[in-house]
């Protein structure tokens, strides 16, 4: 059943991971040939900003709106009828998660490759006191904290995913259930940034320099995705309490 729905949302991840790295070589380029960085990874955070906007619509739209609309046509009254809705739910659930953790990580992972071998900056900023959160990894090996840091940007996207499948499935509004993640981050860190804690943002986890070392920390990181599971808990519990309530 699994590889079924691989195939099923084959297309939605090669046609979002393809722009993802299309995006990715074009903002590399053009940043890289119109500002001087401090240090290599520089040119691949600077590129990121539009990447770190819009990814919590790229893990979850191109793989939650299969099951919205299976619920909405009534297809998962007659798959019900075959095998257990549960099972069939389960694993459309853990494919797209997959496939949603995958396309992040690839398309990090190839603006961090265009950045150290195909547009190097010519030069770098000198005499600039640099002030970043794993700064000696970055300086001293760029190649392995790009791939760990994608690979957690992976992780965060699966908790999208996951906030993305539940809404796409409990929600009727089709607007609010495959757009509900994207809303949640703009909201998020506008209270964060509001209450003076960008660095608690979920946003600050997903791109580490965004805050300075001073107003930052390891701990700090995980404050964003711990809230998101608080509220994603809270979703299970309260459409798990209407369901009862309905009986």
């Amino acid at each position: 059943m699994i590889m079924s729905n691989f195939k099923k949302s084959g297309i939605p991840f090669i046609c979002t991971t393809i722009v993802g790295i299309a995006f990715a070589f074009f903002a590399v380029s053009n940043t890289s040939s119109h500002y001087v960085p401090m240090y290599l990874l520089e040119i691949w955070e600077y590129s990121e900003d539009i990447f770190v906007f819009v990814f919590p619509l790229m893990c979850t739209v191109p793989y939650c709106w299969c099951i919205y609309f299976e619920k909405k046509s009534g297809f998962l009254r007659y798959v019900s009828a075959r095998i257990p809705i549960k099972n069939y739910i389960r694993c459309e659930y853990i494919t797209g998660a997959l496939l949603a953790w995958l396309s992040i990580v690839i398309i990090s992972i190839s603006g961090l490759l265009f950045t150290l071998f195909v547009f190097q900056p010519k030069g770098y900023q000198e005499n600039v006191d640099l002030v970043y959160l794993f700064q000696t990894v970055q300086m001293e090996n760029p190649l392995f904290y790009g791939v760990v840091l994608s690979m957690w940007r992976g992780c965060l996207a699966f908790l999208y995913y996951t906030m993305g499948f539940i809404a796409a499935y409990r929600f009727e509004n089709v607007f609010v259930s495959l757009s509900f993640p994207f809303i949640y981050s703009i909201f998020e860190n506008f209270v964060t940034d509001m209450l003076g804690h960008a660095d608690l943002s979920i946003i600050s986890s997903f791109d580490i320099n965004r805050i300075s070392l001073e107003s930052t920390s390891v701990n700090s990181l995980a404050v964003g995705p711990v809230i998101l599971m608080m509220f994603i808990s809270g979703m299970i519990l309260i459409f798990r309490h209407k369901e009862k309530s309905s009986v």
